[in-house]
């Protein structure tokens, strides 16, 4: 008996000793065990002390939403407000509540309700363990709720509102008022957020040469290509049908101009003749020309090495295209930039030499940082269906998961505002466009 006593001491003393609020809580949930024996303890903070951090035995920086406290956080309205220290059971709860129980807590749970005076309520000291408790352990859970509730409510430091109210003694409307007077003045750097993307920088566009129908697409998306690579191959059959018949008007023509040089000695309606069949000639010859030519570009090569960059890759087949119509874009895998499409009501805040910020949805951690380089002179549909401003980036220094194609979101960084503004800067332009002002 006498061990208990010198333990309870201990215990008493390191709490008189307490600097602050959390060594308080740290006290109560950490070296209780020595005269509350458990294999499980708790703090959990009231609505009345927010400033009071959820505190667990043996770890550090508890997670307010991990699934054991929201567990925890369900199951305080079924044990009610306990004046007083009393035990919890699964069969005290719900049906709902005792399933999940031996998931997150022993078979015999403590509570021990921490008031800092009277009916203000900080928090309940959950201790757990498989024995059952004694009443004995009720009365010094009881003793320890009431010294521990004593050195909070001394080291508990008082909110921002409450000092400013003791300092100045005014109102807390006034000090409200005169915080958000005073925040709202704060310079703070104007910030738009739009989809962003990693685009290829002075990209070649390849489009159609002839005006014809696309038998295949020769390369894949993202594919290496070098100069003279074939990218794209037109339907031939009708260019194939049309030389094989320039050709035998061809021959007509030169044995039409055959025929009337040998008669030229006898008869003079073929001299008269021959100058018509010798326009008609070079007219077949430069029709075939022009068909032959048209086949050679039938087959669309690169000119230059890069990658192949193709939007809609199997609707191409068999396509209708018309000449001048965009194919593809061959690009350069190492050079790249930042677009981001900034929607139409926040591009007054826009200026060249903006610092951008692109967030990878794939690596969202680290940002690709880039400078504003080129703002659209007019909005049009971005890919989300949204009245944008097309802004393009230079980026100061590539990351390794970057790639083109890549899609996030841009933050852009403008001119320092006072934080009022900034905050209502939409609310006031729709009031302007009612007022007419």
């Amino acid at each position: 008996m006498k061990l208990d006593i010198s333990r309870r001491d201990f215990l008493e003393d390191r709490l008189l000793a307490a600097r602050s609020a959390r060594e308080v809580l740290l006290v109560l949930v950490n070296e209780s065990r020595q005269v509350l024996p458990h294999e499980f303890a708790v703090f959990l903070p009231s609505d009345h002390a927010s400033d009071l951090e959820l505190t667990f035995a043996s770890i550090v920086g508890a997670d307010k939403n991990a699934p054991c406290v929201q567990y925890l956080r369900r199951l305080e309205r079924d044990w009610g407000s306990p004046g007083a220290p009393r035990t919890l059971r699964p069969s005290d709860v719900s049906h709902a509540m005792s399933r999940e129980w031996s998931q997150w807590l022993p078979a015999q749970v403590l509570i021990c309700p921490i008031f800092l005076r009277d009916g203000v309520l900080a928090g309940y000291l959950l201790l757990g363990r498989t024995q059952e408790w004694s009443d004995e352990d009720l009365t010094l859970a009881r003793r320890l709720g009431k010294l521990g509730g004593a050195m909070l409510r001394t080291l508990r430091r008082p909110g921002f509102f409450k000092r400013m109210r003791g300092y100045f003694k005014i109102s807390p409307a006034w000090v409200a008022t005169l915080f958000l007077l005073g925040a709202g003045m704060l310079p703070v750097t104007s910030a738009v957020l739009g989809l962003g993307e990693v685009v290829p920088l002075e990209p070649t566009v390849v489009r159609s040469p002839v005006e014809g129908i696309v038998q295949s697409m020769a390369v894949k998306p993202f594919e290496s290509v070098a100069a003279g690579d074939v990218l794209v191959v037109f339907e031939q059959l009708k260019v194939d049908n049309q030389i094989l018949v320039a050709r035998e008007n061809l021959a007509s023509a030169e044995e039409a101009v055959r025929q009337a040089q040998q008669g030229a000695l006898s008869m003079n309606d073929s001299v008269l003749r021959l100058p018509e069949l010798e326009v008609r000639r070079e007219e077949a010859r430069v029709e075939l020309s022009y068909l032959t030519e048209l086949k050679t570009r039938m087959n669309v090569v690169a000119q230059g090495s890069g990658i192949a960059l193709v939007d809609d890759y199997p609707s191409w087949a068999g396509k209708s295209v018309g000449m001048g119509e965009r194919l593809l874009t061959v690009a350069e895998p190492d050079r790249m930039e930042v677009k981001v499409w900034v929607p139409a009501a926040d591009a007054g805040l826009l200026r060249l030499g903006d610092a951008v910020h692109l967030y990878l949805n794939m690596t969202p951690n680290t940002p690709i940082k880039a400078t504003v380089r080129s703002i659209g002179y007019q909005p049009r549909e971005s890919p989300k269906g949204v009245l944008a401003y097309e802004v393009l980036a230079s980026v100061d220094q590539n990351v390794p998961e970057m790639r083109i194609g890549y899609f996030g979101t841009g933050r852009i960084f403008g001119e320092k505002m006072p934080l009022g503004f900034y905050l209502l800067r939409r609310p006031l332009a729709i009031a302007r466009m009612w007022l007419g002002v």
